[in-house]
């Protein structure tokens, strides 16, 4: 890991902090760190969404966010970055959706043209 994000980490930056200041994919940073956390097992451990170091009880399953809010805040960004490579069931042209792999159309115009259809 280079000095520079050693350096912002122990100041307490957060990964898209560092991601901007450094100029690389905020994914690189995470896995970088996650790296970091296991080369220094010195008991800390640091929120997979935020960055912050957070304080864990001995019992149960390792946590990886330091609060509810960045758990479902990390799960809903998963989520919504997905890209889905779909069908339009009207066009039949192909679309990306991202974040609903069950989208049926590939605009509000195919919907509205669709639905007329089954109203006649």
């Amino acid at each position: 890991m280079t000095n520079e994000m050693e350096l912002l980490i122990t100041k307490g930056a957060t990964d898209r902090e560092i991601a901007d200041i450094l100029g690389i994919s905020i994914n690189t940073v995470k896995s970088r760190r996650r790296r970091r956390k296991q080369k220094y097992s010195d008991g800390k451990n640091y929120c997979l969404y935020c960055g912050k170091e957070f304080q864990r009880n001995n019992r149960g399953m390792k946590r990886g966010f330091c609060s509810y809010h960045c758990r479902v805040s990390y799960w809903n960004k998963q989520k919504m970055e997905q890209e889905y490579e779909l069908i339009c069931e009207n066009c039949g042209k192909t679309f990306i959706s991202k974040g609903n792999p069950n989208k049926r159309y590939c605009s509000r115009k195919c919907y509205c043209q669709k639905v007329k259809k089954y109203e006649e």
